[in-house]
């Protein structure tokens, strides 16, 4: 009996031993999910103690990405704050751990992009005062596309970052990005209509006005091909002849494929074809 006991219990034994084997392996496996998880929690909870604690165990936490299923790539821990409106976490991470405000993601955008992208003029400026080089550094950064701060802040319609990038950081409403896109491109692509008066004025003033006519993209689209291709403009129909009116140079432009804004205009909701 005491052989047959023995000879039982040794699988027995194996076996407990392989599944904490495995347990553990799965614990390893699980645990940036899990890590990133929590650290999110603790943000949307506002416990900012615990939140330095874990991070004061394990600096290694502060490097780690968390996915954003929305947009389909990884976040930084600082963008992430940013995104879930934890300015006491934002202040926390590049005060107290020196995280850097210019680090980027997946995608080459930084935490002042995701600034930017919630219109939180305020953090945005905060993130502009503890960037290395202030000067330069704010009117050098680029995607992975080549856009500026300044193209993003077009892109997301956020009319008070876009002012205070142009008057108070000095960036140029004139720089294109890797495909010739301007920001007023990217203001036109989504209707963006206060945006584009806003950086049509600038041009102008700046003695700049045939960059109205620029052709960007693989399309080769001046921004009103942009505009009348948009999915959504901004409902205002006295902006939308104003700005028509300021670009009506390019009406006759063609693109890659020979259309003309016209052409495209045809049978598109929310344009006005009269006023081509």
């Amino acid at each position: 009996m005491k052989i047959k006991l023995t000879y039982y219990c040794l699988p027995l034994a194996l076996s407990a031993f392989l599944l904490g084997c495995l347990t553990s392996l799965h614990k390893n496996n699980m645990q940036p999910e899990t890590r990133n998880n929590d650290l999110k929690d603790l943000i949307r909870r506002g416990d900012l103690k615990t939140f330095k604690d874990i991070i004061q165990q394990d600096t290694s936490k502060l490097g780690t990405t968390f996915a954003d299923a929305e947009n389909n790539h990884q976040q930084t821990l600082l963008e992430l704050a940013i995104s879930l409106g934890g300015k006491r976490f934002v202040k926390c991470l590049v005060e107290e751990f020196k995280v850097d405000v210019a680090t980027k993601d997946d995608e080459g955008n930084t935490a002042l992009h995701i600034a930017i992208a919630c219109q939180d003029l305020g953090i945005l400026k905060y993130l502009i005062a503890h960037l290395s080089n202030q000067e330069d550094s704010v009117k050098e950064i680029r995607n992975d596309h080549g856009a500026t701060l300044l193209h993003f802040a077009a892109h997301m319609d956020a009319i008070e970052c876009l002012k205070y990038l142009v008057e108070k950081c000095g960036l140029a409403v004139s720089k294109s990005d890797k495909q010739n896109g301007l920001p007023l491109h990217y203001a036109a692509s989504h209707g963006n209509l206060t945006c584009m008066l806003y950086l049509i004025k600038k041009l102008e003033t700046q003695g700049q006005r045939d960059l109205l006519k620029q052709q960007g993209g693989l399309n080769k689209y001046t921004p009103l091909h942009c505009l009348v291709l948009s999915k959504s403009i901004e409902d205002d129909d006295n902006k939308q002849r104003q700005v028509i009116a300021e670009l009506s140079e390019s009406k006759d432009i063609k693109d890659a494929c020979g259309h003309r804004p016209r052409d495209l205009a045809l049978g598109r909701k929310g344009i006005d074809i009269d006023l081509f």
